[in-house]
């Protein structure tokens, strides 16, 4: 977690002071309601969640603002915040079953993810580059006044000159304390940019596999002698007891049935998916009528 303020600077360069910007209104409503639509994931409302996430996007692309080093720093939590707000948009696509959707929700992601770590890196490097030569300068004074740092600190009372004395080498010391504080927070930064960046390549490639793999296996079984190039009766053959229950949970059972209510959309098929998503998110089972028939259709026969 990034530190959003800037920490109090000793002798910092004049160029890195400047006034804190105000709040900014996009990452104050990831902050609001980015926690409701992970509550409507948690819930199994994955459109819900969706349409909720999707609102949260902005209709044109934030302005990075690299003016001065806390305008930069504010635009890069402002970025890191779409970067996470485009990523859960895609997150609730991938689970309402519309994996294309997903899968460009984190291309998106990405490209921000990218343009963020460029502009982060850009404004924060000058700051960080404009502090070694200080701290470097007060570490080799510190070094070398070693020995008289020490009888000064043991010293009292001390005559005016050794107490200006002292406070030069506690000068020093606060300008190296400060100094590696406020470059490592600034590196950080622009770490942290770069693990969020890393982290949509995998997610893009698991989502392009996943579309071409589903698409080559529905492909091979429609066009089969079983379907006969017939959709629908492949549908309608797919959503089945088995089929379900061989999702482990009942996350995995509502993926299932979201991305076959995809495939179905515009099809009188699709109303029989959704009453199955109903039964599955109320832990009922959707096939009990007709598992029942089967079992009392055996029994007769029986007799």
């Amino acid at each position: 977690m990034r530190i959003p303020s800037l920490l109090t600077l000793a002798l910092v360069p004049a160029a890195l002071i400047a006034q804190a910007p105000a709040p900014l209104n996009f990452s104050q409503r990831f902050k609001a309601e980015g926690p409701a639509v992970e509550q409507l994931l948690k819930d199994f409302h994955p459109e819900e969640a969706l349409a909720k996430a999707e609102a949260m996007l902005p209709t044109t692309k934030p302005v990075f603002d690299k003016s001065t080093l806390p305008l930069g720093r504010s635009s890069s939590f402002q970025f890191s915040d779409l970067v996470r707000t485009y990523h859960l948009a895609g997150k609730a696509a991938i689970s309402a079953g519309q994996w294309e959707k997903g899968r460009d929700y984190f291309a998106k992601a990405k490209e921000l993810g990218q343009e963020n770590l460029d502009q982060t890196t850009a404004v924060l490097t000058p700051a960080i580059e404009a502090w070694k030569a200080p701290v470097a300068t007060a570490k080799q004074a510190l070094a070398d006044g070693a020995d008289r740092l020490k009888e000064l600190s043991a010293k009292q009372p001390l005559t005016p000159d050794e107490d200006q004395e002292l406070k030069n080498f506690q000068i020093h010391q606060q300008n190296v304390a400060n100094g590696e504080k406020i470059s490592k927070v600034l590196l950080q930064d622009i770490a942290i940019t770069q693990t969020e960046l890393n982290a949509f390549g995998p997610m893009i490639e698991g989502s392009s596999k996943a579309i071409k793999a589903e698409a080559e296996e529905m492909d091979k079984e429609i066009t089969s002698a079983k379907f006969k190039g017939k959709k629908d009766k492949y549908f309608v053959a797919v959503l089945n007891p088995k089929n379900l229950e061989a999702r482990a949970t009942k996350q995995e059972k509502l993926n299932f049935l979201y991305r076959l209510r995809f495939h179905a959309t515009g099809t009188p098929f699709a109303d029989k998916v959704t009453t199955a998503i109903d039964k599955v998110r109320a832990d009922q089972d959707p096939f009990f009528v007709e598992k029942v028939k089967k079992g009392g259709s055996k029994k007769k026969a029986a007799k």
